[in-house]
């Protein structure tokens, strides 16, 4: 059975164009325009991850993945981006990967698929920083990019595809 993975962006853009790219790479993916329909939609289906952006209208990210954490702490969650500064906070909320936009696709889909063969606890560990065990878990991910090219996933002020390819940087 093919894993779900709910999509939610307030950019009709960006959401469809991630669908497209993870329905090619064999995932079930479902889409949200905002926080508020990301949450009535995660608890009326079942999904494997949410890919989370953070500034939306009637719901952000950041209270979203709050509400779902807290009744299913088991799913991984992926944040993408384009605010400035957000890698600490992510951290410190136990989410599994942030993604600055604009960034590689490829990174997106290669994160997907670490992520979901994971063990399930490893996304509970990491919103428990407190306790022993989370040494031993991968810490939050976090892939940025530079510049602008073809084939990247855009930020959402900019108007052409983003550009250069995607560059991993260790977290914290």
């Amino acid at each position: 059975m093919k894993k779900r993975i709910l999509i939610v962006d307030d950019n009709a853009f960006i959401r469809n164009g991630l669908k497209k790219l993870l329905k090619k790479a064999d995932y079930d993916a479902c889409v949200a325009a905002d926080g508020l329909e990301a949450v009535e939609r995660f608890f009326a289906e079942e999904f494997d991850l949410l890919i989370l952006d953070l500034d939306m209208p009637r719901k952000d990210g950041w209270a979203a993945a709050e509400n779902i954490t807290r009744l299913k702490p088991f799913v991984p969650i992926i944040i993408m981006t384009g605010m400035p500064n957000q890698r600490a906070i992510a951290s410190a909320a136990g989410m599994s990967a942030i993604f600055e936009k604009p960034f590689d696709p490829e990174d997106m889909i290669e994160t997907i698929g670490v992520l979901l063969d994971e063990p399930r606890s490893n996304h509970w560990l990491r919103r428990r920083s407190w306790l022993p065990d989370v040494q031993r878990i991968p810490k939050t991910k976090f892939v940025s990019s530079r510049g602008f090219g073809r084939g990247m996933i855009p930020s959402r002020s900019s108007c052409a595809l983003p550009a250069s390819a995607g560059r991993l940087v260790a977290a914290d």
